[in-house]
């Protein structure tokens, strides 16, 4: 005979836990500057590959157009970001120059 007790356990054994088992996120170890630099030398990387394939375009050696235009827009649109950060960041240290204490 089924209780309603053991109704309710083996239901609660069917759902997920309550607890999430999904890891963490990892966070930054060297804050703000470290992340910044990080970007910046990704943006830089893009901006080399970039001008990488295009000078393999130039030199007629095999990509083709449309991955010439996928790689300038992926290094413009990175620099676009990092920039956006940067005037942002700027704009929260100004801010905070101005709060009165």
């Amino acid at each position: 005979m089924v209780t309603p007790a053991n109704a309710i356990g083996s239901v609660s054994a069917a759902l997920p836990s309550a607890t999430p088992s999904a890891p963490e996120p990892s966070r930054p170890s060297g804050g703000f500057g470290e992340l910044f630099g990080r970007a910046l030398d990704q943006v830089d990387a893009l901006q080399q590959r970039a001008d990488h394939i295009v000078a393999q375009f130039v030199a007629g050696q095999g990509p083709d157009v449309h991955d010439v235009m996928i790689a300038a827009q992926q290094a413009y649109l990175a620099l676009q970001t990092v920039v956006q950060i940067r005037d942002r960041a700027v704009a929260a240290y100004q801010d905070i120059m101005r709060m009165q204490i």
